[in-house]
């Protein structure tokens, strides 16, 4: 799972200073957090890279949610690969778990939508040593993007 959060000294700190202020700017502030949170649920969606992985990009997308509670404004993916794809893998070993091979095709090529599959060598071995991944952030570059604006609209609002 993918957070990004702000810690709870800083949340505290906004929720003493917004107590200050009346209800309808209260309501104003309520909504801006909501309006952020959709931007940034949206952008992220936007973001995440089509990687044909299973159908990844979709899947990824669609576990992104987003909540707002009081002063809190939350997105999050809960897709399983979210933070591989967030930040990355370094290179690691891939080894059996409930066999005693691990079995692929190399050099196949095909699409999951289309089902066209051409068939390449089956291999069997007991270990393959993976390269690890790129991070392609998604989450992280969606709430930057989004906190500039969020920063002026609540600074007109006080």
């Amino acid at each position: 799972m993918v957070n990004i959060e702000i810690t709870t000294v800083e949340m505290q700190r906004f929720n003493r200073q917004v107590d200050k202020y009346s209800k309808e700017t209260q309501t104003k502030i309520k909504k801006e957090i909501e309006r952020t949170t959709i931007n940034v649920e949206r952008k992220a969606k936007m973001n995440v890279k089509k990687n044909d992985f299973m159908g990844s990009r979709s899947a990824v997308a669609g576990q992104i949610s987003r909540s707002v509670k009081d002063f809190t404004g939350t997105v999050r993916s809960t897709h399983k690969a979210a933070v591989f794809i967030e930040e990355g893998t370094r290179p690691h070993v891939i080894k059996p778990v409930r066999a005693r091979f691990l079995a692929f095709n190399v050099g196949t090529a095909g699409s999951l939508k289309t089902g066209r599959i051409t068939s390449g060598k089956e291999v069997f071995t007991k270990e393959v040593h993976h390269p690890g991944t790129r991070p392609e952030p998604y989450m992280e570059p969606a709430a930057k993007d989004e906190h500039e604006f969020f920063a002026q609209r609540i600074y007109k609002l006080l």
